[in-house]
């Protein structure tokens, strides 16, 4: 089986909040993800028409966000980045599947 990185994509509102005496920006990272939130085709990883690739991606994605819910914009992980838009932020997780 052949190791692919693959890009999960998702928009979530950014949230401020009250941490002490400053306001911090934070997101709520997407509890449960699917097929249809990686960029991954089904020519490019061997098990992507199985049963097992949701639990892999979904394994793969928690290991790369560290299994939290939620994380201040100030200190994300490698492998996550947001981009700011007006309303909705677009987060894409790098993941190793």
């Amino acid at each position: 089986m052949k190791q692919v990185d693959a890009i999960v994509i998702f928009k979530v509102k950014v949230k401020r909040i009250l941490d002490g005496k400053t306001r911090r920006d934070m997101v709520d990272y997407k509890l449960k993800i699917s097929r249809a939130d990686c960029n991954l085709r089904p020519a490019d990883h061997d098990y992507y028409n199985c049963d097992m690739f949701p639990s892999m991606l979904q394994r793969a994605y928690n290991k790369a966000i560290g299994g939290r819910r939620w994380q201040y914009l100030d200190n994300l992980p490698v492998g996550v980045t947001i981009e700011r838009g007006a309303f909705f932020s677009t987060v894409r997780v790098v993941v190793l599947v």
